[in-house]
């Protein structure tokens, strides 16, 4: 018999599920039933049909899945143990519930461990396919009874890695015991130092750091992964096409689409304190009575939802950190994320993902180890538009590496670009930078703190050569875009705002051994621009630069800082003393220029050169520089009007050449007092 499916079964979902009493329902219950009856079939003649229905039904269990009576019945068909490995790897991929999984399937297969009718490879696979639906089994406390029955096979080397997995996700506070923890040091002297070993030993040593006297390795190896991706994104497409009551979505109705994260409602969760005993999270009235409870509470099965809707748990997970917390958030996000990613039509989904996770993360003030795992994959191939606000947003949070990690991960992506990027784009990138620099600065803070490395950021900002490697960087892209971009108010704005940034963390908080100034191309750029906000800004920085040097003048060379000065010296000298270019002054270079463009200048000029790059001629500030040559109607002395000009800039908010001008300007202290 023929069975019709619909048309673009094999592409994109249909926009209904067309479906009647007398057809794929009907159906799959005849052929289920067919293959239990023969099941025990001696007869040759019959196998060649078995094998033919099974065929028929592989595409219909792959787009209706099952219902727990024909699931139930399947289950019974793989563990009879009475059809060739072929058919029961089959039977068992069939497995695609509607619903959620009732706790009596799984204890059966539970049961079957160990059966010497059923291969230990049929084992394996029912127990990744119990990974793969974990998170809809419906009593998770039933089968936590269970624990010690799965640990008791570890000695199988087959079916060990699936078990520790497993295991990894049942265990709880009171599942870690002594001899458990002896078991695994034997099994690792036995077998070595396997990942999935690694993993529960680590995940034992999180709950009960006391227990475990030797050193358990942390690196990335250890994080489990999905064990089926292909058969993860099948289970999950089965259950999304069914309501949750398990019917089917009434044919007339369009499907539902994925436009967001299937999550539990934490309105349905609850907590357990250490006694056992459940606390709904709607009776945690307020932050005073978390506060009273906080010491005792242990975190509900359904960990991301927690994560990324509730916060009164997130204040939990921040109050008091557990980091067997985060590898169970770790675990069920990558699933999240890796079915978003390869569910191409599914961008809205991936979306609401993504906008949930920066609201985690800038809660913790930190991402998630498999975020940053996969920021680092996604970022190679990202079109700069898809999902923009959000993965800016999580590229602020990224954590510090080698700056060779930093530039092969994420700033030679971003760079490809960055380079073929509008101007507005270009300045969200910088913006996400400077956001990023701050971090980096919270992390090292932070680590000097608690008078430890975090994250092993305290040796790095101690790196000269490493932030030098930033700001080379920096000034790179920065030259260039304001080059690129004829120096647009929007890219002016987002590059002072980086240097800013990185002047006011150099200076207030000392995380580097040296202080680091700009290139002299991106000082005489943003000094000499038509924009008073430029120019302004500009001296501000100058001037914050100038009480890093002063704080910490011993770490600096004295050439290093006499350069400094120079840029000082020049600004000084143009802006206030009408000697522009000027080198016979102490530490004045002329802004670097050469005396032939010097003369040039002057011969172009005239007469008036000394006065064209002073306040009262500057172009950007030249009406309020008109306003203040006459005051009440007559003209006022020289004097009077520069500091009638300062005090106009101060008005209208030029803050930064305010400040310039009044600290190095003795007649501006005298006029103000």
């Amino acid at each position: 018999m023929d069975i019709e499916l619909p048309s673009d079964f094999e592409g994109k979902r249909t926009s209904c599920l067309h479906f009647d009493e007398t057809s794929p329902e009907k159906i799959l219950n005849e052929k289920i039933q067919y293959i239990v009856q023969n099941t025990n079939a001696k007869e040759k003649s019959r196998k060649p049909d078995l094998k033919n229905q099974i065929i028929e039904l592989e595409k219909l269990f792959q787009w209706y899945g099952l219902e727990i009576q024909q699931l139930t019945e399947i289950i019974e068909i793989i563990l009879s143990g009475k059809h060739d490995d072929e058919d029961t790897r089959k039977f068992i991929k069939f497995l695609l519930p509607r619903t959620k999984v009732p706790i009596k399937l799984i204890i059966k297969i539970f049961g079957s461990l160990g059966d010497k009718n059923i291969k230990l490879k049929i084992q394996v696979l029912l127990l990744r396919w119990i990974i793969l639906v974990y998170n809809i089994l419906e009593d998770h406390s039933e089968l936590y009874k269970f624990y010690g029955v799965l640990f008791h096979y570890m000695d199988y080397d087959t079916l060990r890695p699936s078990l520790c997995q497993l295991l990894w996700l049942m265990t709880q506070r009171e599942h870690v015991k002594p001899f458990r923890i002896r078991k695994i040091i034997e099994l690792q002297a036995r077998v070595g130092p396997e990942p999935h070993l690694l993993g529960l030993l680590n995940l034992y040593q999180n709950y009960s750091p006391t227990l475990i006297t030797t050193r358990v390795s942390t690196t990335k190896s250890i994080v489990f992964k999905c064990p089926d991706v292909e058969w993860f994104l099948l289970l999950n497409q089965v259950y999304t096409r069914w309501n949750n009551d398990g019917s089917l979505i009434n044919p007339n109705n369009k499907w539902r689409k994925l436009d967001h994260i299937e999550i539990p409602s934490s309105s349905a969760i609850s907590v357990f304190n250490t006694f056992q005993n459940t606390i709904d999270i709607d009776e945690i009235l307020d932050v005073k009575h978390l506060a009273s409870i906080i010491n005792e509470i242990e975190f509900p099965n359904h960990l991301v939802s927690i994560l990324m809707e509730d916060r009164i748990l997130q204040h939990i997970l921040v109050c008091d950190p557990k980091e067997i917390i985060i590898l169970r958030a770790n675990y069920w996000i990558h699933l999240c994320l890796m079915e978003s990613v390869h569910l191409n039509d599914c961008e809205t989904r991936l979306d609401d993902l993504l906008f949930k996770l920066v609201t985690m993360t800038e809660f913790l003030k930190e991402l998630l180890p498999v975020v940053q795992e996969f920021m680092i994959k996604y970022i190679p191939s990202w079109n700069g538009t898809a999902h923009q606000k959000q993965i800016f947003k999580l590229l602020s949070y990224i954590r510090p590496g080698s700056f060779n990690q930093i530039l092969a991960n994420f700033l030679k992506p971003l760079q490809n670009l960055f380079k073929i990027s509008a101007a507005n784009w270009k300045a969200k990138l910088i913006h996400c930078y400077k956001d990023l620099l701050i971090y980096w600065n919270l992390l090292y803070v932070k680590s000097q703190k608690s008078k430890q490395e975090y994250h092993g950021e305290s040796s790095i900002f101690k790196d000269g050569i490493y932030i030098t490697d930033i700001q080379d960087f920096a000034d790179y892209i920065i030259r260039n875009v304001l080059n690129v971009e004829n120096d647009s108010i929007e890219i002016q704005h987002a590059v002072l705002s980086f240097i800013e940034n990185f002047a006011y963390l150099q200076v207030e908080y000392c995380c580097w051994d040296r202080i680091i100034i700009p290139s002299s191309s991106l000082i005489y750029r943003s000094f000499f621009s038509s924009s008073g906000m430029a120019l302004s800004r500009t001296c501000g920085f100058m001037l914050k630069f100038k009480e890093g040097f002063e704080r910490a003048s011993n770490y600096n060379s004295q050439d290093y800082i006499k350069y400094f000065n120079s840029f000082a010296i020049d600004i000084y000298n143009c802006l206030w003393k009408n000697r522009p270019f000027n080198k016979t002054d102490k530490d004045a270079r002329g802004f670097y220029i050469e005396d032939v463009i010097i003369d040039q200048m002057q011969k172009m000029c005239g007469n008036d050169y000394s006065n064209f790059f002073s306040l009262k001629y500057l172009p950007s500030f030249a009406t309020i520089s008109k306003n203040c040559a006459q005051l009440g109607g007559r003209e006022i002395s020289y004097n009077d009007f520069r500091v009638r000009i300062l005090e106009e800039l101060l008005s209208y908010g030029y803050f930064g050449l305010y400040d310039f001008l009044y600290q190095y300007t003795k007649s501006s202290v005298h006029s103000k007092e």
